[in-house]
């Protein structure tokens, strides 16, 4: 589209027109709310502060949207997308392509897509958290076909068209490999979709001709660019007419058509990431091992507004810095080998304090002793206190692959941030409840001592709640650092309150005496660096307890899916 950067270079110009005016709107009503609060409108200042001040508000939340949300959520322009591969060039580049393989790993290979679990024992799946990203670690046990002829073409994975595999590297027995190319795939698929779709004896000659149409419309879908469900009702409508019309003929044209149809609404949405595997000679084992690794970036979940606690939670801890101590995970791998082992290791410092999978359609309630040998089966290790989950499933169906969820919650290890949040606050308390005792009755204070002591828990409240570790996605808690937020306000209050009254100003003699505290001002410090103090130890004794008894718990034959 010839027009596509000039309208984008327009947009641009337009979003930064928009930013300077609300930015010089902004500056504007600051200035009026500063006037206003210095009297200077007379009687009226009072209306026009809070007038000036809600446009400033209005004005800012304006900056923020068009500054920061529009540019996470405008797209870049991509005219290619959804964008069909010519037919007729592939077909004719395919026909030396094709030469190196033979009929039966074509038949195997569109079996290892359909059903990955014939090929793959026991896959091994690692989830380690890091700074905003996840390392992911697979081990695949392959077990080659003993009759099989030549190299395996071994689909190792079938991401989402569009979807990017970041830092990704695959190896055979430890040796690192290639995987085919972007053109190679393409070639690979039109050679397997014309060996599914040969006609049958069987078919009429209708039939037959509707099949030739039906294998070039296959084609095309599969080799689409763009991902079907970004795609139209018309394009989604056009994938389901396809394959069924595919499925009809297969009573009489054979289990090709059905792997035919199958494929086609997989490959419409999905790409496959080829490896190929050298064949096995008689002396070396029918097994290799397949590993790959590769970054993942995790969808970070913020509450909506039918949650309006949460979401207050969640902009706080974002506000604060405090990072998730949450995951939510796929375990779509389950489905694709006979049996699997999941770990999610978490940060040093902090231990397994959650772990739950719901709609399990009933597959940890199966206990292990009573099972058939093909029935689902699952269970998780046992919490105690470890920093890593490990979750065991076996023969989970293909229905099963998009609905388990893996939620797990990390918690730290005492005392962790609370535990220095908690002294911090208690230090706060002490010294606020010391200076409202005798600075307000103190006749005379020569020094700025008392003010610099007061400061004191500041300084720890800072450290406490901002010096954490920046190498790990998981830590820095809410509680902590909201406890320690508060701390530094209140220390500062404190001190500033000490230096006002020592100039005549801000007493406030109260008839009503709290805690032996005969000042207003120091009454509300006190009470609330009291109720910090209490808030932060409960916390602290809550979670020390529960980590203590989480480590003594005895032991546990079988574990559910919300084991807790």
């Amino acid at each position: 589209m010839p027009g596509q950067p000039s309208q984008q270079k327009k947009k641009r110009g337009l979003y930064s027109a928009i930013r300077l005016t609300l930015s010089i709107l902004m500056l504007l009503s600051t200035a009026i709310v500063v006037c206003g609060l210095s009297g200077l409108f007379g009687g009226s200042s009072f209306i026009v502060t809070l007038l000036a001040g809600l446009l400033l508000a209005i004005f800012t939340a304006a900056h923020v949207y068009v500054a920061s949300y529009i540019p996470t959520r405008r797209g870049l322009t991509r005219p290619d997308v959804g964008a069909s591969v010519d037919v007729s060039t592939v077909r004719a580049e395919s026909v030396e392509f094709s030469k190196q393989f033979n009929p039966e790993q074509i038949q195997q290979y569109v079996k290892a897509i359909l059903q990955p679990g014939e090929l793959r024992g026991r896959l091994i799946e690692e989830i380690q958290p890091l700074r905003r990203t996840l390392r992911q670690r697979v081990l695949i046990n392959l077990e080659m076909p003993a009759d099989h002829k030549g190299d395996l073409l071994f689909p190792v994975l079938t991401p989402v068209k569009g979807e990017l595999q970041d830092d990704l590297t695959i190896t055979v027995d430890g040796e690192s490999v290639v995987t085919l190319t972007h053109r190679d795939c393409l070639l690979l698929t039109s050679i397997v979709l014309d060996a599914l779709l040969v006609p049958a004896e069987g078919l009429t000659e209708s039939e037959v001709d509707q099949l030739t149409k039906l294998a070039d419309q296959a084609l095309k879908i599969v080799l689409r660019r763009g991902r079907v469900r970004n795609a139209t009702e018309e394009d989604v409508r056009r994938v389901n007419d396809c394959a069924e019309e595919i499925l009809s003929l297969a009573p009489k044209g054979g289990d090709s058509l059905r792997l035919a149809a199958s494929l086609v609404r997989k490959l419409a949405d999905n790409y496959v990431i080829v490896v190929i595997v050298p064949s096995v000679d008689i002396t070396d084992q029918q097994r290799k091992l397949v590993s790959y690794e590769r970054f993942l970036i995790p969808n970070l979940r913020l509450a909506t507004w039918r949650s309006p606690l949460r979401l207050v939670r969640d902009f706080l801890g974002t506000l604060m810095g405090a990072r998730p101590v949450s995951l939510g995970l796929s375990v779509s791998n389950a489905s694709t080998a006979q049996s699997y082992h999941l770990f999610v290791m978490g940060p040093e410092g902090m231990y397994v304090g959650w772990q739950d999978m719901p709609d399990t359609d009933g597959i940890f309630e199966v206990q292990s002793l009573d099972e058939q040998l093909t029935q689902p089966y699952g269970r998780f290790q046992r919490r105690r206190g470890q920093r890593y989950l490990h979750l065991y499933m076996r023969s989970i169906p293909e229905r099963l692959a998009n609905k388990l969820r893996l939620n797990v919650r990390f918690f730290e290890v005492p005392p962790g941030t609370m535990g220095a949040a908690t002294l911090a606050a208690s230090a706060s308390f002490v010294l606020i409840y010391l200076a409202g005792l005798i600075l307000p009755t103190a006749s005379n204070f020569s020094t700025d001592f008392p003010a610099i002591v007061l400061a004191f828990p500041a300084l720890a409240g800072a450290l406490v709640g901002f010096e954490s570790r920046t190498n790990s996605l998981l830590g820095g808690t809410v509680s902590s650092k909201s406890s320690a937020v508060l701390t530094i306000i209140l220390s500062l209050g404190a001190s500033g309150l000490f230096m006002a009254q020592r100039a005549e100003k801000l007493k406030a003699p109260s008839s009503l005496v709290l805690l032996a505290v005969r000042d207003r001002w120091w009454q509300v410090l006190v009470l609330v660096a009291l109720l910090n103090a209490l808030y932060a130890g409960y916390v602290w004794l809550t979670r020390t307890a529960s980590f203590y008894w989480l480590a003594h718990r005895p032991d546990d034959p079988h574990t559910g899916p919300s084991e807790h």
